[in-house]
């Protein structure tokens, strides 16, 4: 798992403290912080909203999948634990990490029922009775969904009242880490400039889609890292993967603007003769960076 610096955990606490949800499980998770040593309130709920985004864009029964969330963060928190070692404890942190997060993700998809409403089946209801079965034999996920319940009053005795929604509507703001969000602005930036020559190839409508795939791609963490490989070395490219800017403009030419000629895409760049990157996203060979897993990804962010 990629680490949080102060400042990316001081910039999520204040995008995450607008939602009442969150401020209601800030004295628990921070207890629980203290006392257990587990992670602090905002890395629980940024796993927490990544996990939510998984599930609300993997499609059709999201309830199956499930299962193997749960074993896959459980085992990057595994790895996490032998990477620091250094301090013995004497209870599963691994397993204690996985459940609080799964936890939270069940009360965030709960607190999608209204008021009144609540003996109705619920948006996201087998979603929830899956983590439950899962892990209803545990005392530790029993004892942190009965403190939820039980918690009527604030510090100060006065009701709690939390506002109804739903996590799986719409794009999570927290998902992404500030470092991150930089880097990918920063990387976006470049891009832009480097293919600033081909935008009167574009028709109005090509030059939004062209800037609008390259946030989504800048966003993906696997996308953002392979775009940071420089080849070919050039110029025009500097410390930009050239290659892949041509493999995915060959993409979107296929999709968006097959009228564009590909020799006029390559002249545009003015830095030799780069067709074939352009022609060959495919070829899975010496002019292709992409494999078939990204190829598929790009070519959704493409037509969405």
């Amino acid at each position: 798992m990629r680490t949080m610096d102060d400042e990316d955990i001081e910039r999520l606490h204040q995008t995450y403290r607008v939602d009442n949800l969150y401020r209601y499980w800030s004295a628990t998770l921070s207890e629980l912080e203290l006392k257990w040593g587990l992670p602090n309130q905002v890395v629980v709920w940024y796993h927490s909203e990544k996990l939510i985004e998984k599930l609300r864009i993997v499609g059709e029964d999201p309830q199956s999948e499930i299962s193997y969330l749960f074993n896959k963060f459980l085992i990057r928190c595994r790895k996490d634990a032998m990477d620091n070692a250094s301090v013995k404890l004497n209870y599963d942190r691994p397993m204690a990490i996985a459940q609080e997060v799964f936890a939270l993700v069940l009360v965030r998809l709960a607190n999608a029922v209204e008021k009144g409403h609540e003996h109705e089946a619920i948006p996201n209801d087998e979603i929830c009775v899956a983590i439950w079965r899962m892990l209803h034999n545990s005392a530790f996920f029993n004892w942190l969904l009965e403190y939820f319940r039980r918690k009527k009053k604030d510090c100060l005795g006065n009701p709690i009242h939390i506002t109804p929604s739903d996590p799986m509507k719409k794009a999570l703001p927290g998902t992404q880490l500030p470092s991150e969000q930089d880097e990918a602005r920063k990387l976006y930036g470049e891009v832009m400039k480097i293919t600033q020559p081909l935008d009167s190839l574009f028709s109005r409508d090509n030059r939004k889609q062209w800037q609008d795939l390259w946030h989504k791609i800048t966003d993906d963490e696997c996308l953002r890292n392979k775009l940071s490989v420089c080849t070919p070395r050039s110029k025009v490219f500097g410390n930009i993967n050239g290659k892949m800017i041509c493999n995915v403009l060959g993409m979107f030419r296929n999709n968006c603007c097959a009228n564009v000629a590909v020799k006029k895409m390559s002249e545009a760049f003015n830095c030799g003769n780069v067709t074939s990157y352009i022609r060959n996203f495919a070829d899975d060979g010496s002019d292709s960076v992409v494999d078939k897993n990204e190829r598929r990804k790009i070519e959704t962010f493409i037509k969405r």
